[in-house]
């Protein structure tokens, strides 16, 4: 059950009716996990199984510790994590380990048919799997006591609205809430739609609109120049942000109607100045947890300047991994690493020479030249997270030089441009003047409701309905 679906809203209106109904709080909770094992069973009523074994185990991990640092609760730990990692790596990366294995036996020269699974991926696996190990670990580290109610835990892990694609919750944040009785409020409703709307103009307007046109010229880029594909890689720059930011904010609002507050997890990240800023931008629950379960641990930033660096390094690699099992996930995030460490270890030699020049920090110029350069550099990398292999980088790489007229789909660049700049507008309004109150968030409660029938309009006279799935639900 896609969020971009008129199933998906006839399943919130009554989840949510139903939901407020209920008296008592305890069969509220019960009638919402239901609802939401559903919910995830739409899908495939086979994946249940993996969500209820991720759930119980990692229920049962964090009751079994003793809390008192013995090297019982370390192993208990580890054992844990182990398993938890299985279903994932089953699903995810068995066939990719073993072409792996297959390529560095024919690289010494021994040729050998390797099986091939192909496995269908559990959708969400990534996310709540990554959830289950936050929250052993967070036990283990005592930042919070086990949770003795099954049926809350179940519910922070199997909770639909955040099931399939993030944001990924974190336990201290999200379970004292499922153990409050949340009344039925007005600017709960209001807030929650307010931001699934503006969720769905991102996805269906802009986001779905560019990947017409990205699909059109990346899968045939053999034929394309340069213009048309510095203009895919543009358009495929804002339609991953606007499809995946898109996700989260109607995620968010979902959860919002019944009272819930998620994690936000984009703060206009194509503002960052430097690459490290884009990753406290973007997909920021996932990004908050490598930093605290893969970079903390590994020593962090408390290290030597080269320690330093390769933390950062694996920390991207693993990122990397984690977005897909390919060569070219795992190069695209080394890539992303790396910049980030040429950013920190030039950063004192850019500096002075800034100083000598005599342009301050906080300037326009300077600020708008680091956002430029972020852009230009976050762009080429989701080239490469978009290929399929290294011949299609290098390929669309050369071409990029190729002298042209750009491909021109006038309807298509058409409805995309409107939609743009309406999120160009927005986003420039809530970066540099948020305190500014327009349109959808007017004081004035007549412009707010005709800003929300306005949008709703735009949906649906230049969205793209019924189309494909969020990218994000395949990893």
């Amino acid at each position: 059950m896609l969020f971009n679906s008129l199933d998906f809203i006839i399943f919130l209106i009554v989840v949510v009716t139903i939901y407020y109904l209920i008296p008592n709080n305890r069969v509220r909770k019960l009638f919402l996990l239901g609802s939401s094992y559903y919910f995830y069973g739409c899908w495939n009523v086979a994946f249940l199984a993996i969500l209820f074994f991720v759930t119980l185990l990692s229920y049962g991990t964090a009751l079994g510790y003793k809390r008192d640092g013995s090297k019982r609760d370390k192993r208990l730990l580890v054992v844990s994590i182990v398993l938890l990692l299985c279903p994932l790596l089953c699903f995810k990366y068995l066939d990719f380990f073993s072409h792996s294995i297959g390529d560095m036996l024919y690289f010494v020269g021994c040729r050998m048919q390797v099986p091939e699974f192909k496995l269908l991926l559990p959708v969400g696996i990534s996310f709540y799997t990554f959830m289950s190990i936050g929250y052993v670990v967070d036990v283990f580290k005592q930042k919070l006591s086990p949770e003795k109610d099954l049926l809350d835990y179940a519910l922070f892990i199997g909770f639909f609205p955040q099931i399939a694609s993030g944001p990924i919750g974190r336990a201290p944040q999200l379970l004292p809430q499922l153990k409050e009785k949340h009344p039925l409020l007005y600017n709960n409703v209001a807030k929650g739609c307010k931001m699934m709307i503006w969720g769905f103009f991102m996805k269906l307007v802009v986001g779905d609109r560019a990947g017409i046109y990205v699909d059109t010229v990346f899968g045939n880029y053999l034929h394309h120049n340069g213009s048309s594909l510095l203009l895919a890689s543009f358009m495929y720059t804002i339609q991953i942000y606007c499809d995946f930011a898109g996700y989260s904010l109607i995620a968010i609002g979902a959860a919002k109607t019944m009272g819930f507050e998620l994690m936000n997890n984009f703060e206009r990240p194509y503002f960052a100045k430097n690459v490290g800023e884009f990753w406290r931008r973007w997909h920021i629950s996932l990004s908050t947890w490598f930093r605290d379960y893969v970079y903390i641990p590994l020593g962090g930033s408390r290290c030597s300047k080269g320690r330093v660096y390769l933390n950062l390094i694996i920390t991207f690699l693993v990122s990397g991994l984690w977005h897909g099992a390919a060569y070219t996930f795992i190069v695209w995030g080394l890539l992303h690493g790396l910049v980030q460490v040429v950013d920190k270890a030039t950063l004192p030699i850019r500096s002075q020479m800034w100083a000598k020049v005599k342009v301050n920090e906080n300037s326009v110029f300077r600020r708008g030249l680091n956002i430029i350069i972020t852009f230009v550099i976050v762009s080429y990398l989701w080239m490469v997270f978009y290929a399929k292999d290294f011949s299609m980088v290098l390929g669309i790489t050369k071409r990029y030089f190729v002298s042209g007229k750009p491909y021109i789909h006038q309807t298509t660049i058409f409805f995309f441009v409107i939609g743009f700049l309406i999120l160009l507008l927005k986003d420039l309004k809530d970066e540099f003047m948020p305190e500014k109150r327009w349109l959808l968030n007017s004081n004035k409660i007549w412009v707010r409701y005709l800003s929300f029938v306005v949008v709703a309009l735009i949906i649906v006279l230049f969205g793209v309905l019924g189309g494909g799935q969020f990218i994000y639900f395949k990893f």
